[in-house]
């Protein structure tokens, strides 16, 4: 038997800030580019799993023994599937030179996402 578990789960966030220096910014850019520049590892998706691959979901089953005799064991092979939304209304950036944040580089805003 091949039983598949769907799971849906939804997150709605009103407001995504982040302020930061133009040296956090300059960082985290970097950082970036770097694990863009890596050769990507995707798993395959979930329809694409063969029986081997869902060995690590692969359940046994025993029933109770009853007056010292058992009447079977059915092996069960499980698959679940997670589907994520994320409703964002705003995403807000701020860039500012200098710890302290004196003055503004930069605010980038958008507006209503979903993934």
């Amino acid at each position: 038997m091949t039983y598949l578990v769907f799971d849906i789960v939804i997150l709605q966030i009103e407001e995504l800030k982040a302020a930061l220096s133009n040296k956090e910014y300059q960082i985290i850019t970097e950082c970036s580019v770097s694990n863009f520049s890596e050769v990507p590892h995707i798993p395959p998706l979930p329809n694409q799993y063969s029986s081997m691959e869902l060995n690590d979901a692969t359940v046994d089953i025993v029933p109770e023994v009853a007056n010292g005799v058992a009447s079977g064991t059915t092996i069960v092979e499980a698959s679940v599937v997670l589907k994520i939304c994320v409703s964002i209304n705003l995403v807000e950036l701020s860039i500012y030179t200098g710890v302290t944040r004196d003055a503004s580089l930069a605010t980038v805003q958008v507006y209503c996402l979903f993934y």
